[in-house]
């Protein structure tokens, strides 16, 4: 009588790997775009945090409506504030900045910005603006960005 033998031939063991590394083959691009596409969109929601900071900055008053700093230029009733790679709030002419710079630097820091304000009404009593709010980030060689728009009265 001849004895059952155990394990796996050499071929079953090769015809194995070989399925299993097909497998790994196909679905590996899959996980590795969801880890790329998941980063993207962090970084996105860190810039439309960064915008939103800046809209409540204007609503609140503490970004002044003029061409302030070394940032902002003035065109009839539109200002434009043009904020580079990781701006030295401390030091850009915006009184506002110098009190929280160190905050600032942290939350926009990494972005570009660019803010555009028009005066749409004036009144006796207030007066309507609105604000564009454009924040870039560079990614993978490529730069990207979100944009807010928004109205406030003063």
């Amino acid at each position: 009588m001849r004895k059952s033998q155990m394990g796996l031939t050499i071929v079953e063991v090769l015809l194995s790997i070989v399925i299993f590394g097909i497998i790994v083959a196909i679905f590996a691009p899959l996980f590795l775009g969801s880890t790329g596409t998941n980063k993207q969109s962090r970084v996105r929601t860190q810039a439309l945090a960064a915008a939103e900071i800046w809209m409540d900055r204007y609503r609140q008053q503490l970004e002044p409506l003029d061409a302030t700093g070394s940032v902002c230029t003035e065109s009839g009733t539109t200002v434009t504030c043009n904020y580079p790679y990781n701006n030295n709030f401390a030091s850009d002419g915006v009184a506002s900045h110098a009190t929280d710079a160190s905050t600032l630097s942290t939350q926009l820091g990494p972005y570009r910005h660019m803010i555009k304000l028009t005066q749409l009404q004036t009144g006796t009593s207030s007066e309507l603006w609105q604000i564009e709010t454009t924040v870039y980030w560079k990614q993978a060689g490529k730069e990207y960005n979100v944009a807010l728009t928004s109205q406030f009265a003063k």
